[in-house]
């Protein structure tokens, strides 16, 4: 129950909300939990800011088994973000390719 309260924190209006829910979520759930790791795709997968995007690439990892197909699929998504190039970087992109090879 509280996990599921949890969740809810991702669909926050506010930005930062969202970002500070996906980086706690790891240490309220046990890894390979579905319903946390669907939570964490949907952030991943159409969150309007690159900051939460971000979070849920890091946070994926550690909500996700290794060799999880569904998280796989989401990281290899996200390493053609639509980000713009900040300081040179796509964060996002890198982010993405780096945690899609430590979980392959």
């Amino acid at each position: 129950f509280v996990v599921k309260e949890y969740l809810k924190l991702l669909q926050d209006r506010v930005m930062e909300v969202r970002k500070t829910a996906l980086e706690y979520l790891p240490r309220l759930v046990e890894k390979g939990d579905r319903f946390a790791i669907r939570a964490v795709l949907t952030r991943m997968w159409s969150d309007i800011s690159w900051a939460v995007r971000l979070a849920a690439v890091k946070s994926i990892e550690n909500v996700a088994c290794v060799g999880d197909e569904q998280a796989l699929l989401g990281l290899i998504a996200r390493i053609t973000d639509p980000e713009a190039a900040r300081g040179g970087h796509f964060w996002v992109r890198g982010a993405a390719l780096e945690a899609a090879l430590r979980m392959a």
